[in-house]
C-alpha cells in the first residue's frame, strides 16, 4: 500500500516538492516496518496501516467494497457534490454494480459506504456508529428497512447523522421496500426515550414532544439501535419490534440531534438533492416555530444586538455548568471582563482565541497556552493563546497605583503586589467564530487598527497646506502608524495633533472607558480635577479623594499614587484634561442635558472620543492544557495475558515464577508440520500458520469463521498451559543487558483472536520508560493549537535544518538566513511539546532496540536527543476517528500543546476548542499496530489508525 503515494500534477511546485519530501520519508519508514513484519513475530506479516491518497482510497480501504474508489473518482470528475456522490454510490451498491448479495447485505454496505463518503471516511461512524441493518415486516406484511445505530454515531456530527437517515430512505426506495409503519406505542416510545436520554445524558438540541411525535409518525425507515445505557424506559416496554427496554443512545442522537433538531438544515439537503417523500419536514419546521419550545440549530440567535442603542444583552449560558475549582474570570457582561477584538494572530483561529500574555501571569497561570475556556460570546469553548499586540490587563497595586501590565515577566514580578484586576484586556476572536456558531457580531471597541484605517483615509484626503500644520517629524511617522498600528503608538502630543489636523478620533491608547461611569460621576470628576489640579510641567496631579480614586479605577486610567497621596497621571495627563473639557484650568460649559456620556464628552471636547468598549464578555476556565503520554488504566507495558499470576501489579516477572500459566491465547497451527503456535509463521519450518477455528458451543472444528450448525462466530483461540518461565527467560536473554525491574502485562486479552504481543516488546518498553495503548502503539496526547507562522528561534531548529526540510524563504520572499525571520508553516509540519519530544525520543530508542534485538535489522532513528527527531514522520489521530494523518516534526515548544496548521487539525476533524489528540511515531505505528489487538467491543475500532492519509487535501 506504500505505493499508493503518488505525484499529483495539479499541485503547485512548492507544495508538490514538500509532499515529495514527506512521501520519501514515509516510504522509508514504511519499508523498514514491512521488512520487520515479514519475520513473522506479529499477528500478520505485513504492515496493517494502509496508506490512502484521497477520500476514494479511504472509503475503499476502511469500508469497501472493492472498486468503490474508482466509482467515487468517476463521480468527482463529473463535479458532483460530496452528497451527490454519496447518493450515487448508495444507488450503485443497491443495484448490484459493486457487490452481490441479499437485500440486507446490499443495504448495510450501501449505508456504510455512503455515510463514509459524507464523513470523508475519517470518523468511526460508518464502522462503529451503525450496528446493523435489518429488513423487517410491517403489520400489513410489507417489508421495511430498520437501521440500528450505536453510540459512536456521535462522531459523525449532527448533520451527517441526519443525512444517514436520508441515505437510508434512498436505499429503501432503490431496494423497493415499503415505508416503516410505526404503531402508537412505538411512536410514544421515541418520546419517552428522548426525555429519558436528555435526563441521563444530554441532547444538543432539545425539541418539543409535538415535533418528536410528528417526526415519529412520518419516519420512512425505523431509527432503532442497540442499548447503550443500563437505564430502562418505564412506560412503553416489551414492544414486539423493539428488542430492548434499555436506552438506545445512538437512536436518540440520530432521531433528535440529527433529524428533528436540524430539520431546517436537513430539509435544505432534501431540496438540494431533489429527494422525494420528505415534504413533511416543512410541516415539522412549522410545528417548531409554533411551539417555540425547541432550539433549532438554524435558530440559535438568542444572543443579539439591539441596534437602536447598541446595548448587547448578557448571556449566562457559559456559566451554568461551572466546575468547582475552575475560576470564573468574568461574570456575564461584567464591567472589567474581556473586550472582544476581531482579528487573528498566527496562533489563533479554528476556535482558538487570543489574550495578552501579561494576563497569563496576572492570573497566576490559570490561563496558559492551551487552557480551555468557555466564553459568553460567541458561546462556545476555545483555547487561549498569547497575543502581545492586543490590549493588556489593567491592575491595581497595593500602593494604589493603577497600571497596564505589558508583559508576562512584569506580571510575574508584580503578582504579589496586585490587589485587584480592574480590566482583563482584549479577547481576540476571528469573525468566522461568530458566524460558525450562528452568533451575531457585537460592536467592537475602538482599537488601533480601526484608528489607523481612519487615519489613512483622512491623510489621503487633506491638502498639502493642512499637512504643513503637522511637524516634519510627525509626518515621517504617519506611514508607520498606518502600516503597523499595534507596534507604533504616537505620543500624547502626536495623537492630539493628528486628531486636530486630520479630524480623526483620539487614539485608543489615550481613550478611556468613559461608558463605565454615569454622567453624574463624570461631572464630579471634571469639577474635582478643574478645582484641585496640580500641574507641573506636562503632568497632571491631583490630591487623593476616595470617590475620585474609584471613578478613575472604573475608567481604567493608569496613574500612580505617591507617599503624599498625590495622584499622578503621567503621559495620560493631556488626554484626561482633553476628555474632561478642561483647558488652562478652565471648564468648557455644558450646554444641554445628555442621556449618553459620550454625547456629552464630544460636545465639550475639540476631538472626537469613541467607545473604548461598548460591551464586556465573561469567561470561565474549562480544562487545563494537556501534554502527557497516553496510558491505559492501569498502565501497561505489554499486551500479553497473565491472568492473576502477576499479582496486584500484573507483573510479568512474578507470573514467570510459575513454569506454566493457563491463559486464553490465539490458536494457530502449521499446515506443513502440524505444530501448534500463536505466531503467523511456524518457528520450526517457517510456513505461514493458519487459525484453528472451532465452535465451542457445538464442539466442532470449522473451516471458516461461522459455524454451519448454530450460525455463531468461531472461536480462534484456546485456553492452554503456556510455558511462561522459559519464554520470559528467552526474551530477557535475546535482549541482553540488565532487565528492567518490572514489566506490567494484562490479565486478559480483549480482542477476538486473543492475539498477544511479542514478550520482548514489553520488556523493552519498560526499559525505556514507555507504555503501550490497546492497539500496540505508544502515544503522546496534547491539546490541539493552531500555528500558521513561526520564527526558527521559537522552536529550536537551525537554519540548515530548515533548508533541508524545504524552507528557503520567509513570508516576504527573502532568503532564509536569520533565526528571527517569520516563516509560513507548511501544512503537515508540527511543533510538539518538549515533554512530547522526550517521550518520542524514548519511543525511538525502543523501536531501534526492537529492530536490532528482535527483528535482526539495523536501528533507524539513532537519536540521542529530541532535536535528532526533527524531520521525522509522526501520525496524528483524533479519538473519534479511524484515520490518521501524516505529520512531520519541525520543532519543540514549552507550551503544553501540539502546534500545527489549521488544515492539519481540520483533517482530523478537530479544532482548537480544547480538543486533545494523540501523536504516534510513524515507525512505532507501522511496526507495532495491529487490528488483531483491538478489543471486540462497540467502539473498539475508534481511536485506531486503520488507514493513513499521506497528503492533506484542503478541498476534502
Amino acid at each position: 500500500m506504500v505505493d499508493q503515494i503518488t505525484h499529483n500534477d495539479n499541485l503547485s511546485i512548492n507544495i508538490q516538492s514538500y509532499f515529495d519530501l514527506l512521501n520519501k520519508q514515509l516510504k522509508k519508514v514504511y519499508n523498514i516496518a514491512a521488512k520487520a513484519r515479514k519475520k513473522g513475530l506479529d499477528p500478520v506479516t505485513e504492515v496493517e496501516i494502509p496508506i490512502a491518497k484521497d477520500i476514494a482510497d479511504r472509503v475503499e480501504g476502511l469500508i469497501g467494497p472493492e472498486g468503490i474508489g474508482k466509482k467515487i473518482r468517476e463521480y468527482e470528475r463529473k463535479n458532483l457534490s460530496r452528497e451527490q456522490v454519496a447518493f450515487k454510490i448508495a444507488e450503485d451498491i443497491c443495484k448490484g454494480k459493486l457487490i452481490q448479495g441479499s437485500k440486507e447485505k446490499l443495504a448495510e454496505q450501501a449505508i456504510r459506504s455512503s455515510l463514509a463518503v459524507i464523513t470523508e471516511s475519517i470518523t468511526a461512524a460508518p464502522i462503529e456508529g451503525i450496528a446493523k441493518i435489518e429488513i423487517r415486516d410491517n403489520f400489513d406484511g410489507t417489508e421495511y428497512l430498520a437501521i440500528y445505530y450505536a453510540g459512536p454515531i456521535r462522531s459523525a456530527g449532527g448533520t451527517a447523522a441526519g443525512m444517514s437517515v436520508l441515505l437510508a430512505d434512498y436505499i429503501r426506495k432503490n431496494l423497493n421496500l415499503a415505508k416503516y409503519q410505526p404503531d402508537q406505542r412505538e411512536i410514544e416510545r421515541y418520546i419517552e426515550e428522548l426525555e429519558l436520554y436528555n435526563r441521563v445524558s444530554h441532547l444538543q438540541l432539545p425539541t418539543s414532544k409535538d415535533e418528536q411525535r410528528f417526526a415519529a409518525e412520518n419516519l420512512p425507515i425505523e431509527i432503532t439501535g442497540e442499548p447503550t445505557d443500563k437505564v430502562e424506559v418505564s412506560g412503553n416496554r416489551d414492544l414486539k419490534r423493539i428488542n430492548t427496554n434499555r436506552l438506545r443512545g445512538g437512536a436518540c442522537l440520530v432521531f433528535n440531534d440529527g433529524l428533528v433538531g436540524r430539520s431546517k438544515k436537513i430539509y435544505r439537503r432534501v431540496r438540494e438533492n431533489q429527494l422525494e417523500g420528505w415534504d413533511w419536514l416543512q410541516e415539522l419546521i412549522k410545528i417548531h416555530e409554533k411551539t417555540g419550545h425547541a432550539v433549532n440549530e438554524d435558530d440559535i440567535q438568542d444572543h443579539f444586538v439591539d441596534e437602536e442603542d447598541l446595548e448587547v444583552l448578557s448571556d449566562e449560558g457559559y456559566i451554568k455548568d461551572v466546575i468547582a475549582g475552575r475560576p470564573v474570570f468574568a461574570h456575564p457582561s461584567e464591567k472589567g471582563g474581556f473586550r472582544i477584538r476581531y482579528g487573528r494572530s498566527r496562533t489563533t483561529g479554528l476556535a482558538g482565541m487570543g489574550i495578552h500574555p501579561a494576563l497569563m501571569g496576572v492570573t497566576d497561570d490559570f490561563l496558559a497556552c492551551g487552557t480551555h475556556v468557555r466564553t459568553e460570546r460567541p458561546g462556545k469553548g476555545a483555547i487561549v493563546m498569547p497575543v502581545d499586540t492586543i490590549h493588556p490587563p489593567i491592575v491595581k497595586l497595593q500602593n494604589g497605583d493603577v497600571i497596564k501590565v505589558t508583559s508576562y515577566k512584569e506580571a510575574k514580578n508584580l503578582q504579589k503586589n496586585i490587589v485587584e484586576i480592574l480590566f482583563l484586556g482584549d479577547m481576540l476572536y476571528g469573525v468566522g467564530e461568530f458566524n460558525q456558531n450562528s452568533y451575531d457580531l457585537i460592536p467592537a471597541g475602538y482599537c488601533e487598527e480601526w484608528w489607523s484605517q481612519e487615519l489613512e483615509e483622512q491623510y489621503a484626503e487633506i491638502s498639502d497646506k493642512e499637512k504643513d500644520l503637522l511637524s516634519k517629524e510627525l509626518v515621517s511617522k504617519i506611514n508607520m502608524f498606518i502600516k503597523n498600528p499595534n507596534s507604533y503608538i504616537p505620543t500624547p502630543g502626536e495623537a492630539i495633533a493628528i486628531s486636530k489636523v486630520l479630524r480623526v478620533p483620539l487614539h485608543p491608547e489615550y481613550t478611556f472607558h468613559w461608558t463605565n461611569i454615569s454622567i453624574e460621576d463624570y461631572i464630579y470628576l471634571r469639577n474635582y480635577v478643574a478645582k484641585h489640579s496640580i500641574q507641573q510641567s506636562t503632568e497632571l496631579k491631583i490630591p487623593f479623594e476616595a470617590k475620585i480614586k474609584k471613578i478613575l479605577e472604573w475608567i481604567y486610567v493608569p496613574h500612580k499614587m505617591d507617599e503624599n497621596n498625590i495622584l499622578n497621571f503621567g503621559i495620560y495627563s493631556s488626554s484626561i484634561l482633553l476628555s474632561l473639557g478642561i483647558h488652562n484650568g478652565n471648564l468648557k460649559p455644558i450646554a444641554n442635558n445628555y442621556d449618553k456620556i459620550l454625547d456629552l464628552i464630544n460636545n465639550i471636547t475639540s476631538i472626537e472620543i469613541r467607545h473604548k468598549c461598548q460591551s464586556y464578555t465573561g469567561a470561565r476556565m474549562g480544562r487545563p492544557e494537556k501534554a502527557k503520554d497516553r496510558r491505559m488504566r492501569p498502565p501497561v507495558h505489554l499486551l500479553f495475558p497473565i491472568e492473576n499470576r502477576g499479582g496486584r501489579l500484573r507483573d510479568l516477572y512474578k507470573a514467570s515464577e510459575n513454569k506454566t500459566i493457563k491463559i486464553d491465547i490465539t490458536d494457530r497451527y502449521c499446515p506443513t508440520c502440524g505444530q501448534s503456535t500463536h505466531t503467523p509463521l511456524c518457528a520450526s519450518c517457517g510456513t505461514p500458520t493458519v487459525f484453528n477455528h472451532k465452535c465451542n458451543r457445538c464442539n466442532i472444528k470449522l473451516e471458516g469463521n461461522i459455524c454451519p450448525k448454530c450460525n455463531r462466530e468461531s472461536t480462534p483461540s484456546k485456553i492452554t498451559d503456556y510455558p511462561i518461565e522459559s519464554r520470559v527467560k528467552d526474551a530477557i536473554k535475546s535482549i541482553g543487558g540488565i532487565p528492567p525491574k518490572n514489566v506490567k502485562a494484562v490479565k486478559k486479552l480483549m480482542n477476538r483472536h486473543k492475539a498477544p504481543e511479542l514478550i520482548e516488546k514489553g520488556i523493552l518498553r519498560s526499559k525505556h520508560g514507555i507504555f503501550v495503548y490497546r492497539d500496540g502503539t505508544t502515544r503522546f496526547d496534547s491539546t490541539d493549537a493552531v500555528l500558521t507562522h513561526f520564527k526558527p528561534s521559537e522552536i529550536g531548529i537551525s537554519i540548515q535544518q530548515l533548508h533541508n526540510l524545504g524552507y528557503t524563504t520567509d513570508i516576504n520572499g527573502k532568503p532564509l538566513e536569520d533565526k528571527n525571520q517569520i516563516i509560513e508553516l507548511k501544512i503537515q509540519d508540527v511543533v510538539i511539546n518538549e515533554e512530547g519530544g522526550k517521550h518520542l525520543l524514548n519511543v525511538a530508542k525502543f523501536v531501534d532496540e526492537l529492530l536490532e534485538k528482535s527483528y535482526s535489522l539495523p536501528p533507524y532513528y539513532k537519536a540521542k536527543k529530541p532535536e535528532d527527531l526533527i524531520g521525522e514522520i509522526i501520525i496524528g489521530l483524533a479519538p473519534h476517528t479511524s484515520a490518521g494523518i501524516v505529520g512531520r516534526i519541525l520543532g519543540f515548544t514549552k507550551a503544553k500543546v501540539n502546534f500545527a496548521h489549521p488544515y492539519w487539525h481540520a483533517a482530523k476533524r478537530r479544532n482548537a476548542d480544547g480538543d486533545e489528540d494523540s501523536i504516534i511515531l510513524a515507525l512505532d505505528a507501522f511496526l507495532n499496530f495491529s487490528r488483531y489487538y483491538l478489543p471486540e467491543i462497540r467502539g473498539g475500532k475508534m481511536d485506531a489508525p486503520l488507514i493513513l492519509v499521506a497528503n492533506l487535501n484542503p478541498h476534502e
